[in-house]
């Protein structure tokens, strides 16, 4: 014959397509022959706890507890419901009140004799979804649900007891029920069904995850809920997203359709420029609007609602080095009140500012050819390892920008010693790009010198000389050594000794005193030829060797 139904049966479980029964069970074609719903498609399977000790619940104290996701994956991102727990939930018998078929209803019987509607039709709140014990590790699979240790092999009573409470008589024999852990449908083996006047009572893990047909109606799966990836200044965040959560009391969030509305209000708010990074700008232009721009990209905020004028006065003359009523900053117009005042052009660090007006010079710091070079003050141009000199009780800065050459200042002269590196007054010593700040203590010695921690050869001198209250300049001698080959040109030299050693060089006094040498015994060293023109006068001689 060409239809046959228990074969057709065998081969649909199977996983093979009935044409006819001309054809063998070898002989037919696979296929897909289940139907399946996508409320049926459990997406949650994973997060199912698959150990006795994921398991919390097998007390009455528990019923209708939840385990969660995080419970299998304490590092799920959005943690999910996964599993309910019901502890003696009462069943309701099939519609022929037969008592050979029960069904798990959310609704409990109002009595022994109270049926579903129908053994034909799904009822409306009927369950589905119980978890088997094939989802646990093979060494905890023979534990029930209500095990100290618990699994998933369900727990059934048949009793008089109205309520779960009152439950007087022993679990029935798993052998003499079955019970459907897909649609929740509890069936008795041969003549094992209850009397007439007994409830039945299941304790069982139901499934309460996500399932195909939820995701695709919430937009997680499918189409309109594709992945979204979210960047920060053109750098993508780790994970995707399906979700934009918008935070702050000025956003609101509105559209009931496709295209949603995001209203960013900015009145009333604030701007705090200290969270700016380096090489944001920040201007005021012509139509008071504030301007924050980055790698060329502008956008503006109108000033008026960021800034009260009152309180704008007050904090820039609270925070900075400008006194109140003096030198203020106004916005957004000047007020003929005030003294000093200056329109604001461009948000600055007055702090910074303020830092950097106590320094009294800052020189760049490169390196080329062997040598340190120097730019700034004192200088023309760049120049190679030039002799420096510093006040003490000044700061100073070297801006340090030379890859592979560390800047180190040390008391000895030659290669960079460790054992003589000098560190008074000074921070950040050894970088070969940053500033190293150096404020000069009262007493640092004369003379230092800065090299390379890497190379010899590339320093030079430091000369530290005194500041005095008259504003002349005092120290050592040694300092006229830097001066050699140079042409020394001095209006008045007041010193406590002078001593002279000229050698070919040339030395006059111009109209007025022209006392050379104090005492009888001075001694005036000079190599080569003396010549004298116009009159030459003794006091005394001492003939000697004249």
């Amino acid at each position: 014959m060409a239809y046959n139904s228990d074969n057709r049966s065998e081969r649909l479980l199977q996983g093979r397509r009935f044409t006819t029964d001309n054809l063998s069970l070898g002989q037919e074609a696979f296929t897909d022959v289940f139907d399946l719903g996508a409320g049926e498609i459990l997406t949650d399977d994973g997060l199912i706890p698959t150990g006795s000790t994921q398991l919390a619940y097998s007390g009455s104290s528990q019923n209708g507890g939840v385990i969660s996701g995080s419970v299998v994956n304490p590092s799920i991102e959005t943690d999910v419901s996964v599993l309910k727990y019901h502890y003696r939930k009462k069943l309701k018998q099939a519609a022929d009140g037969q008592r050979e078929v029960y069904y798990f209803t959310t609704s409990d019987p109002s009595s022994v004799s109270d049926t579903v509607t129908s053994d034909q039709l799904i009822e409306s709140d009927q369950q589905t979804n119980f978890v088997s014990p094939k989802y646990i590790i093979a060494s905890d699979s023979p534990n029930n649900t209500e095990s100290s240790t618990p699994g998933y092999k369900v727990v059934v009573y048949k009793d008089t007891s109205s309520t779960a409470s009152g439950i007087t008589a022993s679990p029935s024999d798993p052998a003499s029920y079955v019970f459907d852990f897909k649609t929740g449908v509890l069936t008795w083996v041969g003549s094992n069904q209850p009397a007439s006047n007994q409830f039945v009572y299941i304790t069982t893990y139901q499934y309460i995850g996500r399932t195909l047909r939820s995701q695709i109606d919430d937009g997680s799966i499918g189409g309109g809920g594709s992945d979204i990836t979210i960047q920060e200044e053109g750098s993508s965040l780790s994970t995707a997203a399906t979700t934009l959560n918008f935070v702050g009391t000025a956003v609101t969030a509105t559209g009931n359709g496709a295209v949603k509305t995001i209203t960013i209000n900015t009145a009333g708010s604030s701007l705090d420029i200290d969270s700016q990074v380096d090489g944001t700008g920040i201007t005021v232009d012509s139509t008071d609007k504030l301007i924050i721009s980055d790698a060329g990209t502008e956008k503006k905020i109108n000033v008026s609602q960021l800034f009260d004028t009152a309180d704008f006065d007050t904090e820039v003359a609270a925070n900075s080095a400008v006194n109140a009523n003096t030198n203020k900053v106004t916005y957004p117009s000047a007020d003929s009140t005030k003294v000093g005042y200056i329109s604001v052009t461009q948000a600055v660090d007055l702090d910074t500012i303020e830092d950097e007006a106590t320094r009294t010079s800052i020189w760049s710091v490169g390196a080329s050819s062997g040598k340190y070079t120097f730019s700034g003050p004192g200088l023309s141009g760049t120049e190679n390892a030039p002799a420096i000199y510093l006040m003490r009780g000044e700061k100073y800065r070297f801006a340090v920008n030379a890859s592979g050459h560390p800047f180190r200042i040390q008391t000895s002269a030659g290669a960079y010693n460790a054992a003589t590196q000098f560190t008074d007054g000074l921070t950040n010593l050894g970088t070969a790009s940053g500033n190293v700040e150096f404020n000069v203590q009262f007493d640092a010695p004369d003379t230092l010198y800065y090299v390379c921690q890497a190379h010899s050869g590339m320093g030079n001198v430091i000369h530290i000389l005194n500041k005095r209250v008259d504003g002349l300049i005092s120290g050592s001698a040694g300092i006229v050594a830097g001066l050699v080959g140079q042409d020394l040109n001095i209006g008045t030299l007041t010193a406590t000794k002078v001593i002279t050693n000229i050698v070919s060089q040339s030395i006059s006094f111009a109209t007025g005193s022209n006392k050379f040498g104090d005492e009888i015994t001075d001694t005036h060293q000079i190599t080569g030829s003396l010549k004298l023109s116009g009159s030459f006068s003794f006091s005394s001689i001492d003939g000697g060797n004249f």
